[in-house]
């Protein structure tokens, strides 16, 4: 091994000290209660979503008929709701993922355990990076359309 060589790989081992698996195991035990949580709540949202229809029908007739309802609209809330919960599920997933593997790692000081954990941490901050730029994108796209709307309207 050349000099170059065996510079690059000590510019990038890093020791994991007591105070920094402290706070990994700590940022495990935060992980795990907000993934539980947040598969409670994806349940409660599918749960919701398969009787999204019936509610909507509900509301529909207590509005005495005021507007036009379609077993479509229905079926579309349900779908709604199960996509949300559809998608929120995969970065609870990686989160649930990234704390019991964390934990496994500072526990037995298991190298690949610690490589798989910070490689599911990253997924969640991909995956709602992600889901921030899409829903940046849908805001700017209505504001755009709301004032071509607003000048069209005060033209006419």
């Amino acid at each position: 091994m050349n000099f170059m060589e065996e510079q690059q790989t000590h510019l990038f081992e890093l020791n994991v000290d007591s105070a920094a698996q402290a706070f990994l195991r700590e940022a495990s035990k935060w992980a795990k209660f907000l993934a539980i949580l947040g598969f409670i709540f994806e349940g409660l949202i599918a749960i919701l979503g398969f009787f999204a229809g019936a509610i909507t029908s509900t509301l529909y007739r207590s509005m005495g008929g005021m507007f036009e309802y379609s077993q479509t609209g229905g079926f579309g809330a349900v779908l709604l709701y199960l996509a949300i919960a559809v998608v929120a599920f995969f970065p609870t997933l990686y989160l649930f993922q990234f704390a019991t593997h964390i934990r496994k790692a500072v526990d037995t000081n298991d190298q690949e355990s610690l490589t798989f954990a910070l490689g599911r941490l990253k997924s969640v901050f991909k995956f709602r990076g992600i889901l921030a730029i899409i829903g940046i994108s849908i805001w700017l796209i209505a504001i755009v359309a709301v004032m071509i709307g607003a000048m069209l309207a005060t033209r006419g």
